[in-house]
Order: structure tokens, then sequence, then C-alpha cells
């Protein structure tokens, strides 16, 4: 059960997410959380978890990081070991025959080897009455979001883009309506800090470039880190 008001970017992210459960609890789909920014999927990775909870309350919704990758594949041996190899490859309605539905929602997933990313698709695929749907946790610049080809059609991706100013004010103010300010305004915060941190590095790169091509030394213009903090994503920190 959730123990506080659930708190978004936009309407529409609600809507979405609530969609997206659907689709996993009862279709049986695959998720894939995608966004820019660490806080986001942090954030929202922890409002699915909630709502999947409460949709499923007879079911397992398990919890994995990197650190114990070893341990999803154990798990999924222990639940085929319930399952009759016929009834865990049947499709269909012989899914009745097979485990009650798991979701297993991995953090971080761009941290997994290629190859686990890989198998986990094909246990999931193969394995139909396993009835395993699986949420993963992937940041924007990682190259695993290729691997996700591999689940075929039964995977959902959901690309959660950073608020805009008006939207992270808005979201302030319903914060302090249900006694939840502190929590994002911390939020807003980190997405603000990794954006300016994330423009600078770019700035400062752009600078090394045109100075090994010019070949003569050029001083980083003060203009550039002011433009930086002004970007379209770093501009949320002004609601705080």
């Amino acid at each position: 059960m959730m123990t506080r008001t659930p708190i978004f970017f936009r309407t529409t992210d609600q809507m979405r997410l609530e969609g997206l459960v659907a689709a996993v609890t009862q279709d049986g789909m695959s998720l894939s959380l995608i966004s820019k920014y660490d806080a986001i999927l942090d954030y929202y990775g922890r409002l699915l978890v909630e709502r999947l909870r409460s949709a499923m309350p007879t079911s397992a919704v398990e919890v994995y990081f990197p650190a114990n990758a070893d341990a999803l594949i154990n798990r999924f041996n222990e639940v085929l070991a319930d399952v009759s190899l016929q009834d865990a490859m049947a499709k269909g309605g012989n899914q009745s025959h097979g485990a009650a539905p798991k979701i297993w929602v991995v953090h971080d997933a761009s941290a997994l080897p290629d190859s686990e990313i890989q198998l986990l698709a094909r246990l999931v695929q193969n394995f139909p009455a396993a009835n395993i749907r699986v949420v993963m946790l992937l940041p924007e610049s990682s190259q695993k979001q290729k691997l996700l080809s591999s689940f075929g059609k039964s995977v959902l991706n959901w690309e959660i883009e950073a608020p805009t100013r008006e939207q992270a004010e808005q979201m302030l103010q319903h914060a302090r309506e249900y006694g939840q300010e502190s929590e994002i305004r911390a939020l807003i915060q980190k997405i603000a800090d990794q954006a300016s941190a994330s423009s600078r590095s770019k700035s400062i790169q752009s600078v090394r470039q045109n100075v090994r091509q010019s070949g003569a030394p050029q001083a980083l213009p003060a203009s550039t880190l002011e433009d930086a903090l002004l970007s379209d994503s770093a501009i949320v920190a002004q609601a705080l």
C-alpha cells in the first residue's frame, strides 16, 4: 500500500503510469523506464513499484540491483522448479498451470552485462508459464537500450522527461498541500544539479576540442557556464 500521495511532473505522466501498470499486471508486458536524470528514474521507479504492489497485493514485486544479478537467474530457477518443463514452455491457456504472476524490478539495468540481459529476455519469452514480467530502469545514455529488442514485442518503453519550470512550480505547490514539499524540493534540486554538471562538462569538452583544432590555448568564456545553467533542463531550479 502507498504511504504517501503520488505527485507527478505532469498529469499525463500519471495517466501513462496507470496505463503501464495495467499492461504489466493484466497483459503480462515487461517495461523499461528511461530518463536522462538518475533522480527521475529513482523517483518514478518508486512510484511504479508502489502502484504495482497496490494493483497486485497477492503477487510478488521483487526489486533487484546489478550487484545481485546472479540472484535473478537463481530466482528464475526456483520458479521453474515448481513448474513442469512442458507447462513452463506452454503459451496461452496453459499458463493456468504455471506460477503466480511475478514482477522483477531491475534498478540500473545498464550495469548488467549484455549477456545477462539477453538471457533474462530469453528466459521470460521461452518460459511464459513462469509468469514473470521485468521492469528495467535505464539512463538515457545507456547503450543497453538496443538490447531491449531481445524482449520482442513483450516490452514497452517509457521515456520520462524533466519538468519545465512551470511544471516544477506546480509540482511543488501540490507537494505543499500534501506535506511532501521537502521530498519534491530535493528531487527538483537533484535534477537541476545533474543538468548543470552535464552542461558544464559539455562546454569544457567543446572548448578543448576547439583548442585541439586551432592549436592555440583559449580561455573558457565567462558566459559559457552561465548559458549552461539556463539550459532547458536546468531551468527547473528556478522553481526552488
